[in-house]
């Protein structure tokens, strides 16, 4: 891996800045490397989708203790430099296209069985991290797990608990579809250039099934939205966010009260059992109206 010397000497030659708007920190710590790697508990079988390759300091770790990588690369001219250094290299394909826009179930039948082989990781650029993760998440794609490299406060909020400021819609999500830990605190000095703010792992590993079982999973994550679109206000005045037109004030207030909770609860003091309940609730007085 490129040393912060090395690689500002690489980028002058190719002519290549790294810019805000790619969020571009480049990993280039040998130690914090290795215990990224370490951390991830990868096997030999896996099949590793990496976001936001970079250099490809990762990369080459990742490929030596995998059976293949796919490394995104965004910038076009890193993305040249990476498929030089890793030329030789046989079991990485590097892709030079945003992930966003990736087939994930192309990828998935790429990995093949068995369904645990497939693992995403890569460092997290702070604009797309929600897009990544909720894109991972609710893709359906049997990953075994997902370590990104983010934000330490992002990190809190995917973690937050029930009645903490940092409980967003992003932490019912994640609640949902895995078991999520922290593994390590990434400090700023180990990235080119250094970021303000401390970085750190997270782990997602899948659930083969979720905690909770609502009888419409897509209507439980419509209210989780529209009641933290809404976050200051009352539950029942944040539901009139929802997409559809679904009940009149009234019988949504009776369904917050069915569920055993007051009107003027907070979004984020649910529990994600009651947001479950809550939407069963709201979907079975809706029926009863004939509505969709």
């Amino acid at each position: 891996m490129l040393s912060r010397t090395e690689l500002k000497a690489v980028l002058r030659a190719r002519g290549l800045r790294l810019t805000k708007r790619l969020g571009q920190n480049i990993l280039i710590h040998r130690g914090v490397r290795d215990r990224l790697v370490e951390a991830m508990a990868l096997r030999p079988d896996d099949f590793v989708v990496e976001i936001g390759a970079g250099t490809g300091a990762l990369t080459e770790a990742l490929a030596a203790r995998v059976a293949h990588v796919v490394a995104f690369e965004i910038d076009r001219g890193i993305e040249a430099f990476l498929r030089e250094e890793l030329a030789d290299v046989t079991n990485v394909e590097v892709r030079g296209q945003d992930f966003l826009d990736a087939d994930l179930r192309e990828l998935a039948e790429r990995a093949g069985a068995p369904d645990e082989r497939l693992v995403i990781a890569g460092n997290l650029p702070y604009s797309i991290t929600t897009p990544v993760i909720t894109r991972v998440l609710e893709s359906g794609v049997p990953f075994r797990a997902a370590y990104f490299t983010i934000q330490r406060e992002v990190v809190q909020r995917l973690l937050a608990a029930p009645g903490t400021r940092e409980r967003g819609a992003i932490s019912y999500l994640v609640e949902y579809h895995a078991e999520a830990r922290r593994l390590l605190k990434v400090q700023p000095s180990a990235f080119e250039p250094a970021p303000k703010v401390e970085s750190a792992l997270i782990g997602l590993v899948r659930r083969e099934r979720p905690p909770v079982a609502p009888r419409d999973p897509a209507l439980m994550f419509a209210v989780i939205r529209a009641a933290f679109g809404a976050r200051r206000k009352a539950l029942k005045n944040a539901l009139r966010r929802l997409e559809w037109d679904l009940l009149s004030d009234d019988e949504t207030s009776a369904a917050i009260h069915a569920c055993g909770l007051a009107p003027t609860c907070r979004a984020e003091q649910l529990t994600l059992q009651q947001f479950a309940d809550l939407s069963d609730a709201l979907g079975r007085s809706a029926a009863g109206r004939g509505n969709p």
